[in-house]
């Protein structure tokens, strides 16, 4: 009968922290994020580590970059803070979680290239939404069509070809997409986000680039 009472405290007590155990998905894999974890990196390569010392306690901190088959990812450590920035091979998008000193999560953003996309968010200890900023609002034209137009019009893959994007609305909402073919020659492309027209289309080298710099930044 003891035993009996043993096996079922203890299941108790496995279930009880099963159902305090905080879940916050990954917003691409669907990955468990809410507690700093390096395990799932644990089999990709080193690319390389450095560390500093921290001018606030004296201590080592560490910042180190791995490479896996889906991606690459950068740990770091700070005076206040741990962060695990991930970065897509399929996707191009970028993931950063924020920890704070106890290795729970504080905050999650993300982006593609350097563009800030999807919803951001901020949690407290106990995994609540505190603060949400659905990024994409500003683009009336999404990313990803963009990148449908990019490859349907001029067969251009955002994720795999050499390329860069600026978003901008200097005179108006645009997409200005840098197509690079070597050191010294890119395409330059210009589409308006209201309308998905394209405004400007070149293949500039070295000086001529300032010539047309008005009508890629700020066409009329």
């Amino acid at each position: 009968m003891k035993h009996l009472l043993f096996t079922a405290f203890l299941l108790l007590g496995a279930f009880s922290n099963a159902q305090t155990k905080i879940i916050v998905p990954h917003p691409e894999t669907g990955r468990e994020m809410f507690y700093f974890n390096e395990e799932p990196y644990k089999d990709w390569e080193l690319k390389y580590q450095y560390s500093r010392r921290s001018a606030k306690t004296g201590e080592l901190l560490f910042i180190k970059t791995l490479a896996g088959s889906s991606g690459y990812v950068k740990i770091a450590e700070y005076d206040d803070s741990l962060q695990i920035t991930e970065v897509s091979y399929h996707t191009s998008k970028e993931y950063a979680f924020v920890y704070n000193k106890e290795k729970l999560l504080e905050e999650v953003t993300s982006y593609f290239q350097t563009l800030p996309i999807g919803v951001w968010k901020e949690y407290n200890d106990k995994g609540e939404v505190t603060k949400e900023n659905d990024m994409d609002k500003q683009y009336k034209m999404s990313i990803d069509c963009l990148m449908q137009i990019m490859k349907e019009r001029y067969d251009i893959d955002l994720i795999k070809d050499p390329v860069s994007v600026l978003y901008t609305e200097k005179t108006r909402p645009i997409y200005i997409v840098t197509y690079s073919y070597g050191p010294y020659t890119s395409r330059w492309i210009t589409i308006d986000v209201n309308t998905g027209e394209t405004l400007f289309d070149k293949c500039l080298s070295g000086d001529d680039f300032y010539e047309y710099e008005e009508q890629i930044y700020r066409p009329k």
